[in-house]
C-alpha cells in the first residue's frame, strides 16, 4: 500500500519515508513519552542538539513560513515568552521548513533569531512527528501534516502536554500556568474578584470557560475539568423558570438522540438552595446529567446568563433563564448563547460542531 503526505489544501506529495516509520514517529511523540534527542540548526546555521537546551520546562511553537496560521499566532507566542520565559522555562520555535534558505531569509525580514530552530528536511525528525496523523485517503494510507502545534517538555525530555488549538482562547496559557504552578516556577496569584463587564467578557466565545465545581444530585462536588467529552451542551436553567421547564424535555430528547461518549448534555440548576433544586428533580424522576452551581452568585455559570444591551442609549446588566451553551475541545465556548431545543436551533448549532469536528 502507497503512503502519501498530505499538506496544506490536500496537496499530495509521495514519498518514500516508509509508513510503519511514520507511524513510529507518531508514537514517539504521544503525551507521557521522552521525546527522542534531535538535531537542530539555528538562525546562523550552526547546528547543535535538543539536549544541549537546559531547562525545567521547554514549550515549543513548531511552524512553517508558508502556513499563515502560523505566522497570524507567532505574536501570541512571542508575548507568553515576554510573560513567563526564564532560564527554567524556555520558549522555542521550530520551523518544519522544507528548505534552510526559505526559512532564513523569513527571519531576517522579519527580524526574528532568538531561540528559532529549523527542524531539516527529514519527515523522520521528531518535531515533525508533532504534526503527523495517518488517515485515509480515497482507499490509501494518508499522513497528515497539521501546524502550528505547541508541545511542553519537561526537564525529564517528557512530554507533559500537547495543544494545537488558538492561542487567544487562553488554553495553552493556562495549561502552562498550571504546570509553572506544580514546578514552584510561578507564585500563585492572590484571588480577584472579577466585575460584571469582565465576567461577561471572559464568557465569550472562543475563550477558555473558567473551571468550576458543580453539584450532583446526590450533593457530592463534580469537577467541570473532570468531565471527558469533545462536546459539552450546557442547559442553564432553574426550578422557578417556566420556559426553563417548557424547554426541558426538548433538551431531554437531544440528548437521548445525540449523546455519546465524545458529547454529552448536561443540566444545570442556578437555584439559589439545593433543597427545593433536589426534591424538584427527585420528583420529577430526572437523571444523573442534572446538577446544581452552587449558591454563590458569582459562578462561572452564572456569567453565562448575563450580558450588557442598550436600551434608550443606556447599557443595561440583564440575567436570563434557560441558557444553553455549547462547550467544544479543551473546555473553549463554542456557543454562549446557543439556539433552543424546541425549535431545534439547538441541535442545528450542536450538528454544525459535531460536523466541524468528525465530518458526521
Amino acid at each position: 500500500m502507497k503512503t502519501f503526505l498530505i499538506l496544506t489544501f490536500l496537496c499530495l506529495f509521495q514519498y518514500s519515508f516508509a509508513q510503519n516509520d511514520y507511524q513510529a514517529n507518531i508514537d514517539n511523540t504521544q503525551i507521557g513519552k521522552t521525546i527522542p534527542d534531535f538535531n537542530w540548526a539555528d538562525a546562523a546555521g550552526s547546528t547543535g542538539k535538543f539536549s544541549d537546551i537546559k531547562a525545567d520546562i521547554i514549550v515549543i511553537d513548531i511552524w512553517a513560513t508558508w502556513c499563515g496560521p502560523c505566522i497570524e499566532q507567532a505574536p501570541l507566542f512571542d508575548s507568553l515568552r515576554e510573560k513567563y520565559g526564564s532560564e527554567k522555562v524556555r520558549f522555542l520555535s521550530a520551523s518544519i521548513d522544507n528548505k534552510m534558505e526559505g526559512w532564513q531569509a523569513y527571519l531576517k525580514k522579519n527580524n526574528l533569531s532568538k531561540d528559532h530552530f529549523w527542524a531539516g528536511p527529514d519527515y523522520s525528525h521528531p518535531i515533525k512527528g508533532f504534526c503527523m496523523a495517518l488517515e485515509d485517503y480515497d482507499g490509501q494510507q494518508a499522513v497528515s501534516i497539521s501546524v502550528p502545534q505547541f508541545v511542553i517538555i519537561g526537564k525529564d525530555g517528557k512530554i507533559i502536554d500537547r495543544y494545537n488549538g488558538l492561542l487567544a482562547n487562553g488554553v495553552l496559557e493556562a495549561k502552562l500556568k498550571k504546570l509553572l504552578l506544580e514546578y514552584q516556577l510561578l507564585q500563585p496569584e492572590p484571588i480577584k474578584e472579577k466585575t460584571m463587564p469582565e465576567k461577561i467578557a471572559a464568557t465569550a466565545d472562543g475563550l477558555l470557560l473558567e473551571n468550576f465545581t458543580l453539584k450532583d444530585i446526590a450533593g457530592n462536588d463534580v469537577d467541570f475539568a473532570s468531565i471527558d467529552a469533545d462536546i459539552i451542551v450546557l442547559d442553564i436553567w432553574a426550578t422557578w423558570c417556566g420556559p426553563c421547564k417548557e424547554q426541558a424535555p426538548y433538551f431531554d430528547a437531544l440528548r437521548e438522540k445525540l449523546e455519546s461518549e465524545r458529547v454529552k448534555f448536561i443540566s444545570v440548576s442556578i437555584d439559589r438552595k439545593i433543597g427545593p433544586w433536589q426534591r424538584y428533580v427527585k420528583k420529577k424522576e430526572f437523571g444523573a446529567h442534572h446538577h446544581w452551581a452552587g449558591d454563590d452568585s458569582f459562578h462561572p455559570i452564572e456569567w453565562l446568563t448575563y450580558a450588557f444591551i442598550e436600551h434608550e442609549g443606556k447599557k443595561m446588566l440583564v440575567a436570563g433563564v434557560p441558557n444553553f451553551v455549547i462547550i467544544g475541545k479543551d473546555k473553549v465556548i463554542y456557543k454562549r448563547n446557543a439556539g433552543f431545543p424546541k425549535n431545534g436551533d439547538l441541535e442545528k448549532d450542536v450538528k454544525a460542531l459535531m460536523e466541524a469536528y468528525y465530518g458526521e
